[in-house]
């Protein structure tokens, strides 16, 4: 009987080890699947950043290819008013200097 006994708690201890096993083998996974989870989650991010970083700085290009064109359109029309302006005192210039030479 008391080697049925010693029997018995060898069992117990050997299927008790076994449990520990399997528990540190169980733990060990999930440890690596919350690793591989982790770093995937991060990829994913860091992806989901570009991507909206790209899309904001099309956007941006788009708008400042905008004001660039509408500061274009407001120069062009500045410039041809100064044109016209200009060559309004142009001619009264001339006139004046004209006027200077003939009467000396």
């Amino acid at each position: 009987m008391a080697l049925d006994v010693i029997s018995e708690i060898e069992e117990a201890e050997n299927a008790a080890a076994k449990i520990r096993s399997d528990a540190r083998a169980e733990a060990a996974a999930i440890v690596s699947k919350a690793e591989a989870d982790g770093k995937a989650l991060i990829e994913a991010a860091k992806q989901k950043a570009a991507e909206e970083s790209a899309t904001a700085l099309r956007e941006k290009l788009a708008e400042a290819t905008a004001k660039e064109s509408e500061i274009i359109a407001q120069t062009k029309k500045e410039t041809e008013l100064l044109e016209f302006m200009a060559k309004g005192r142009m001619e009264t210039a001339a006139g004046f200097i004209k006027e200077r030479i003939v009467k000396g």
